[in-house]
């Protein structure tokens, strides 16, 4: 699970200044919350979906393509895993480069 919530002022310096209701979700919610910053009035191009290959990850991504659907929405999903085994690794960094 995660919170997402927004953020309503934003200070002189550019700092975000925290709403009496991120605050309260920051010190009391039970799963992560990410906090974002007011909006800069441009429009979305884009949704990103991480999926962890499981059954929350297969109810992100209905959510995700439902959102970019109706939204016209281009759809990315991602997927990370912490290390991969050393001999699988090995190709791919040298690939990356």
């Amino acid at each position: 699970d995660l919170v997402i919530v927004g953020t309503r002022h934003e200070h002189a310096i550019g700092r975000v200044l925290f709403g009496s209701t991120a605050m309260k979700l920051l010190r009391k919610c039970p799963c992560p919350v990410w906090v974002t910053k007011p909006s800069d009035g441009l429009p979305m191009s884009s949704v990103l979906v991480a999926h962890d290959l499981g059954a929350v990850g297969r109810d992100a991504l209905r959510l995700g393509i439902a959102f970019a659907r109706a939204h016209d929405l281009r759809l990315f999903v991602v997927h990370a895993i912490e290390q991969l085994p050393p001999r699988r690794s090995h190709g791919i960094w040298h690939h990356a480069d």
